[in-house]
């Protein structure tokens, strides 16, 4: 009777433990029946969706996204449900004020002791400062080539005499179909 006691004990002292982690989590975690409907809900997902407790469970998954993506939360769903051990999309999550803003989603299955698939788990996480800074770097690196291309219009060149010449290279403005008109004193460049 003792062991009995101790391992009941230990088995609630982990679950108590595992509880803490999901409760402590940054990241929305919740759980959700096979067709979707949410049963489990952390702080992190309050604060993230901006739906507390009492509003969310028994709602459907694809509610915490934007429309269009119920499509993928389902192919997601009837994968974790065949057996597959997780699945993951980035998309835009909606918050309950109808805002959108990039998450990435992993969801993966809930088994029972036998090990059969009982409902799943969803990690979901804030990722717009990712994808906004990837995005102003993308345009950063536009810019300079662009930039770098653009130095190609024309050059001082110091050698030719003391005041220098200006060479304009109107073949990179032609291809840029950039309109052009070489000023008076400045030399034409045949190069490009």
């Amino acid at each position: 009777i003792s062991s009995d006691v101790t391992e009941r004990l230990r088995s609630a002292e982990t679950a108590a433990r595992l509880s803490a982690i999901v409760e402590g989590s940054h990241d929305a975690i919740f759980s959700h029946d096979l067709d979707g409907a949410i049963d489990t809900w952390n702080g992190a997902a309050a604060r993230l969706f901006g739906y507390d407790q009492a509003n969310i469970i028994g709602k459907h998954l694809g509610d915490l996204l934007v429309p269009g993506s119920a499509y993928e939360v389902g192919e997601m769903l009837r994968g974790v449900a065949a057996g597959q051990e997780s699945t993951e999309m980035m998309t835009l999550g909606q918050r309950s004020d109808g805002s959108t803003f990039h998450i990435v989603v992993l969801i993966s299955p809930v088994r029972n002791p036998d090990g059969a698939v009982v409902g799943a788990s969803t990690i979901a996480r804030d990722v717009s400062d990712e994808v906004e800074l990837r995005k102003r770097t993308e345009q950063d690196r536009r810019r300079l080539a662009d930039a770098q291309a653009s130095a190609r219009l024309g050059s001082f060149d110091l050698r030719t005499s003391p005041m220098g010449n200006l060479n304009w290279h109107t073949a990179v403005l032609n291809e840029r179909s950039i309109p052009h008109q070489v000023p008076d004193g400045v030399v034409k460049s045949v190069a490009g």
